[in-house]
């Protein structure tokens, strides 16, 4: 194991002790930027305009249900 994969190890170490510590309430713990790069989250949520064309499904959705219940008198 060469020096670099050394240090990988212990920065591993010091991030996963971080995560245990950050389990215990009311302990803040803090990420430099690495590290926090190294264990963030994955942006998986819709685009602007997915967003936009859900609502626009789900409007036209309500809209088509509240035709159906006008329309058979409920």
């Amino acid at each position: 194991m060469n020096e670099d994969q050394d240090e990988e190890v212990s920065q591993d170490d010091v991030i996963g002790q971080k995560l245990r510590d950050a389990e215990t309430p009311g302990y803040e713990v803090a990420f430099d930027p690495d590290e926090a790069e190294r264990i963030a989250f994955h942006e998986d949520a819709l685009s602007d305009q997915d967003a936009r064309d859900s609502v626009t499904d789900l409007e036209r959705r309500e809209k088509d249900a509240w035709i159906q219940v006008i329309s058979r008198g409920d």
